[in-house]
């Protein structure tokens, strides 16, 4: 994918040409590709169907996950959490060695113990990842979904913004 540093900043089509903005700054890319009813009914393209559900389940379980958290989740300025949480929701899905190709479920990944390794260290918020903004050990019981922090010394074990008086810790389970 082209990026745009020139001096005209363009959005729209020109021929064969698609100029964008994106959170990564002026994008251009080439139109084309295969017709849409090719894909659909090509047995050339079989394979492609099959990616295409799987892709579908894959973004609708990360969705689901997103609304899920909630408030916590859209406090959190992070404009590449879909795309991240999709990756992750693909490698859950590819986890599913029940299910025939194409019809591989996240909910049946999930099952699994590779599928639970996925998430496990995932932030939502890749600009202020946990362990660089909590410094102080902590347990988590995963039956009842409560955080433990021994001895907790918030001048010492968490890193505020300069100038910040009060902070509040949020979870979900």
């Amino acid at each position: 994918m082209a990026k745009s540093n020139g001096i005209l900043k363009i959005e729209g089509t020109l021929e064969n040409l698609t100029f964008y903005k994106s959170a990564d700054g002026h994008m251009v890319r080439t139109k084309g590709g295969v017709s849409r009813n090719r894909i659909l009914n090509d047995p050339a393209f079989v394979r492609t169907r099959e990616n295409g559900v799987e892709f579908g389940h894959s973004a609708q379980a990360g969705k689901l996950l997103r609304m899920a958290a909630g408030q916590l989740v859209f406090k959190a300025k992070d404009s590449k959490l879909s795309s991240r949480m999709l990756k992750v929701m693909s490698g859950i899905k590819n986890a599913d060695t029940a299910s025939a190709r194409g019809e591989r479920t996240v909910s049946e990944g999930i099952q699994s113990e590779d599928g639970k390794q996925y998430l496990r260290g995932f932030d939502f918020n890749q600009r202020a990842v946990l362990p660089a903004v909590l410094y102080a050990p902590y347990e988590v019981d995963t039956a009842t979904g409560a955080i433990t922090i021994a001895d907790f010394n918030p001048l010492q074990q968490l890193r505020t913004p300069q100038g910040a008086t009060h902070f509040s810790l949020q979870s979900a389970f």
